[in-house]
């Protein structure tokens, strides 16, 4: 099979892909967060394009405050995020046809991977820079473990890690347990020397390591003084307020506000992210955050939490996306069977499904439980499964009958998800005809205020908290 062919299908398929999206629901950002580092770059906040967008690495926001010194017109930052979810799709792709030597093998990869697309639907659909890093450094995992060419998936691997870790650090993080699991996991397959698997173990450690202080160097070169510390740890305070835990009444935490000179007001206009004649005091924060970590700690035992994320992943994970991940563990624990490959089979169980349970374990008992970092995590678990199933059936001397399960197996976890993904997809479409019209009506005001110069308005911004709009959008 030619390889020009294959690479084409690879470019090909995302674009399809993605183009879907955009044409069924169009593509907004899940959280305002996004909306606030675009207004950032753009300079709508700041008043000229600026790259200190605090939350993704300076060495990727230098060059995008850049681009919107050219022209604010174009959509940079949101161009970007869906360049980076074609890039993951298109880099899986590329490095699972490298394997394919049939045209049914070709067929097969492409409908799995459009299967799992369609399954994690709101990730493409409700774009956030969180899932967005995510999915890269799990589409980085993928291609070292698909590529049949090794220095070309370990370069996916590190690139695609890379843009993870300057985007979003921590789902960048979050993703390598899964990841090193899985790789370990493959190596059990094989009849590998541990010199040879110790190397392996250590470029990719090693990798990630570099990964890792080039991703630190970037942002030392943007971020640095006290200034900026005293800012990471208000932005800390407002993520644990507002982000996980939900803030605390006035009445519950007034003897910590009485002893920095905080009134209600103000305390309530900061719960609105307003700031009133108020200078944040470092140990005020610290007191708070530790406040609200200490009690939201105290509503989950230890001894409790595996009951926790068993409640959590049949009761609170949304549109059958569990249905999606058991599909994908029977589909894996199936096949090891079949193949009396025990060693893979058991190292599975104990690493993934040991990593597993220790990263919901610390989600949970944080209350760290968004869609934007839970999905993600489902998906890369789901994908890495369907990778050592997709790289164990490469193997020669297949029966029928095996196969037969296979594609059996295929299919109904393409069926499952294409029903996961329908469920988001109407979700999706009601949300984003809802910004539609949010976005609308703000480009009413704007051209009303701007025709009329000599006057000045105030503006609620309580009304504008939860405005995050299209991942394209460049007038308002």
């Amino acid at each position: 099979m030619k390889t020009w062919l294959k690479k084409c299908l690879a470019i090909f398929v995302p674009f399809v892909l993605i183009g879907f999206v955009l044409y069924k629901t169009g593509c907004c950002f899940e959280t305002n967060d996004d909306r606030y580092i675009t207004s950032i770059l753009s300079g709508v906040i700041t008043g000229s394009p600026d790259a200190h967008a605090i939350y993704v690495n300076y060495l990727l926001t230098f060059p995008l405050s850049l681009l919107y010194r050219i022209t604010a017109k174009v959509p940079w930052y949101g161009g970007m995020m869906l360049l980076f979810q074609w890039l993951s799709y298109a880099a899986v792709l590329n490095s699972a046809y490298s394997r394919c030597r049939k045209w049914i093998q070709l067929i097969s990869v492409t409908t799995m991977v459009g299967g799992f697309f369609i399954a994690y639907y709101y990730i493409v659909g409700l774009m956030e820079f969180t899932s967005t890093a995510a999915i890269l450094a799990s589409a980085g995992y993928a291609c070292l473990l698909l590529n049949d060419d090794e220095k070309w998936g370990f370069t996916f691997f590190c690139c695609l890690n890379m843009l993870g870790f300057l985007l979003r650090s921590k789902a960048m993080l979050m993703v390598q347990p899964f990841g090193l699991a899985a790789v370990l996991i493959m190596m059990t397959g094989k009849k590998i020397e541990w010199k040879v698997m110790a190397k392996k173990m250590l470029s990719v450690m090693l990798g990630l390591f570099l990964t890792i202080c080039l991703g630190i160097l970037g942002n030392m070169t943007g971020y640095y003084g006290e200034g900026w510390r005293r800012c990471e740890q208000f932005i800390e305070l407002q993520t644990v307020l507002f982000d996980y835990y939900g803030s605390p009444d006035y009445e519950e935490i007034r003897d910590i506000l009485n002893q920095y000179q905080i009134s209600r007001n103000k305390y309530e206009a900061f719960c609105s992210y307003i700031v009133l004649d108020w200078k944040v005091d470092a140990e005020c924060d610290r007191e708070l955050i530790s406040y609200v970590e200490n009690k939201r700690k105290k509503d989950i035992q230890w001894g409790g939490l595996l009951k926790q994320i068993h409640t959590f992943f049949w009761a609170d994970v949304k549109w059958n996306m569990n249905h999606i991940t058991v599909i994908a563990w029977i589909l894996f624990l199936t096949w090891m069977v079949l193949r009396r490959n025990w060693r893979q089979l058991l190292a599975g169980v104990i690493l993934l499904g040991g990593v597993r349970t220790i990263v919901w374990a610390y989600l949970i008992r944080g209350g760290r439980t968004p869609a934007r970092v839970t999905i993600p995590l489902l998906a890369c678990e789901v994908l890495l499964l369907l990778v050592l199933v997709w790289i164990d059936c490469q193997k020669p001397n297949l029966t029928q009958w095996k196969k037969g399960i296979l594609i059996l197996g295929g299919l109904l976890f393409c069926i499952v998800g294409i029903s996961s993904g329908r469920q988001q997809s109407r979700y999706i479409g009601e949300r984003n005809r809802g910004q539609k019209i949010y976005m609308e009506g703000l480009r009413e005001i704007q051209e009303y205020c701007e025709s009329r110069p000599q006057k000045r308005f105030f503006i609620d911004s309580s009304s504008l908290t939860f405005y995050s709009g299209s991942v394209l959008e460049t007038s308002v």
